[in-house]
């Protein structure tokens, strides 16, 4: 029995055309093919990198620097502050005391624990009150600091509390009289060390 070759040929697909599944196959893409090595990073990154750790170190340096001079202020103006109270418990009985047989020298001596403008005002009241009572009474006032306290200083300026008895002795006390006083007393620091800026009673 011979077979018709136009039936086989029924079964087969027309020259020219494809299944679907067999074009969507053809058609995908090959799968990229991904490069050995990395893309190196951008020059700009890497700068500002650098740019930042710069930065940072000079931050930290100036905090440093800035920690540092605060402590060595706080110190100069502590040893400021116990220079001041030290010449404000010395200064004070060489201001306050005087002896009418050596009033000139004592005079001299409260002079050089003042500042220039201080000693202009000492040198007035000298003339007008302590020398005429010194020596129309024969006075010996003598002052002794019994207590001090600092209340504020820095390596310019300070200011002392200082507690103190004044004794006097004159022609016309029948005994020593000792007065209590508590006044401030404010320093400069000049070319010659702490001086007497002014002395205020309380």
């Amino acid at each position: 029995m011979t077979t018709d070759p136009r039936a086989l040929d029924e079964h087969a697909p027309a020259a020219g055309t494809e299944e679907p599944e067999q074009l969507a196959e053809r058609d995908q893409p090959d799968a990229a093919v991904e490069p050995r090595n990395p893309p190196a990073a951008p020059p700009r990154r890497g700068r500002a990198r650098r740019l930042a750790v710069a930065v940072a170190v000079v931050l930290l340096l100036a905090a440093a620097g800035l920690l540092a001079w605060r402590s060595w202020t706080a110190a100069q103006d502590e040893r400021a502050g116990r220079e001041a109270v030290e010449v404000a418990e010395k200064a004070l009985p060489d201001v306050l005391s005087y002896d009418f047989a050596d009033l000139d020298d004592d005079i001299a001596r409260a002079r050089g624990r003042l500042t220039d403008a201080f000693a202009a005002e000492y040198d007035e009241l000298a003339a007008k009150t302590i020398r005429p009572t010194a020596e129309q009474y024969k006075a010996v006032v003598s002052a002794e600091v019994l207590a001090s306290s600092l209340e504020s200083a820095d390596r310019d300026e300070a200011s002392v509390l200082l507690f103190a008895n004044q004794t006097t002795v004159t022609t016309e006390l029948p005994a020593p009289r000792v007065d209590q006083s508590r006044v401030r007393m404010r320093l400069e620091h000049t070319a010659s060390g702490w001086k007497v800026a002014a002395i205020e009673p309380l």
